[in-house]
């Protein structure tokens, strides 16, 4: 008897000391559940080829602490997206990125949302933030619908926001700064830094216009850390752009220099993803001659794919000379092999002999797996 009751004693402890215990039975169950013990449901939306999503599952699901808090506080429930209910949850909580944490009420109701690799504390945090009903995103949404237009509280609202990351942030902010006067405070140019993202809005305009003011009070880092989520951001919502549109884009987003030679290099990449390799290489050979390339690497990773992309001999003999310019800046392996295989596709087997030999000498000393230049080797000397 002492036993046993010793046993049933520790049970609990042992549950919550194996960090969070999901759920498996079907979602509509799950909300049940949790509707009846008054709880909401902590819903890992993640997909079995997710990075993070390993991670959190490994690391920070695992842990006793978010065990302890997460198996008392919520129903926990743990779906591929692209399995059973999956691709249904996936559509009915647009969920489009993994890992998506999402806390539900017993209704189905969307209550708070995160995305991506939480570590223990981080996601304690959220959790903590979620069971919040004066802090969690919808009492934040209603506070907003109802006209709260505190400078505070819209800090927060924006965070929340963007911790979820809602497109419609940018908008948020943009309707925030038009009942403000002075753009220039601190507060308000914190906003604008991290939230007026959009770079067709008054806000971003605003932005590009007083970058160095900007660069002052936050520094090059975090400015040009913005740009490239408002180029990202455009990219993604503007996909049937036309390449000058795109570059017309770049020019505005990125400002300067970066702008401009980043215009420039965007057509190496839209003819490479769009397959076609003829423009490709006239345009990553136009980039070159603009923009002298200064590393091995650059010069290395531009005549490796033409070697696996281009057909012109004109070309690949431009591409052969930027692999022999990279072996000369430092000799290895790596420039060493792709100046062999594009003499051999070139039918120049003596150099590509000559060149392979020296990558798989080079391979030897370095510990790179030579495999493949050996058998390159192999059919140069049939």
């Amino acid at each position: 008897m002492r036993i046993l009751f010793f046993c049933l004693f520790l049970a609990p402890a042992a549950m919550l000391a194996q960090g969070v215990q999901f759920e498996s039975k079907a979602w509509a169950d799950i909300l049940a559940k949790a509707k009846a013990g008054k709880k909401l449901v902590f819903l890992d939306a993640y997909a079995s080829w997710c990075g993070p999503c390993k991670q959190m599952s490994k690391q920070t699901f695992t842990d006793s602490q978010v065990g302890k808090f997460f198996n008392t506080s919520f129903v926990n429930a743990k779906i591929d997206m692209e399995k059973g209910e999956g691709p249904e949850l996936a559509t009915r909580y647009q969920v489009e990125a993994y890992p998506t944490l999402l806390f539900v009420d017993g209704d189905g109701v969307v209550v708070h949302r995160a995305l991506g690799y939480h570590d223990v504390a981080q996601f304690i945090a959220l959790g903590t933030t979620a069971n919040d009903p004066a802090k969690n995103q919808r009492s934040l949404d209603q506070r907003y619908a109802k006209g709260d237009r505190d400078p505070v509280f819209i800090a927060s609202y924006l965070a929340a926001k963007a911790d979820a990351s809602d497109p419609g942030v940018s908008q948020i902010a943009a309707d925030y700064l038009k009942t403000q006067k002075d753009w220039a405070t601190a507060a308000n140019m914190e906003i604008i830094l991290h939230y007026a993202n959009d770079p067709k809005s008054e806000p971003f305009a605003y932005f590009m216009k007083n970058r160095p003011a900007f660069t002052t009070s936050f520094g090059e880092e975090a400015v040009a850390g913005k740009s490239q989520i408002a180029l990202r951001q455009y990219l993604e919502a503007n996909p049937e752009a036309t390449l000058s549109e795109t570059q017309a884009a770049i020019r505005q987003i990125m400002g300067g220099e970066q702008g401009e030679k980043l215009a420039n290099y965007y057509p190496v990449l839209f003819y490479h993803n769009t397959e076609a390799f003829d423009e490709y290489a006239q345009a990553a050979v136009a980039y070159f001659d603009k923009y002298p390339p200064t590393t091995w690497n650059e010069l290395n990773e531009m005549a490796w794919s033409f070697h696996e992309n281009v057909r012109d001999p004109k070309m690949l003999e431009v591409a052969a000379g930027w692999a022999k310019k990279s072996v000369e800046m430092e000799a290895n392996y790596y420039n060493t092999d792709t100046l062999a295989a594009l003499y051999a596709k070139l039918g120049n087997n003596k150099e590509a002999i000559k060149y392979a030999e020296m990558a798989i000498d080079l391979a030897k000393k370095s510990g790179d797996d030579y495999s493949g230049t050996e058998n390159l080797l192999k059919s140069l000397k049939k």
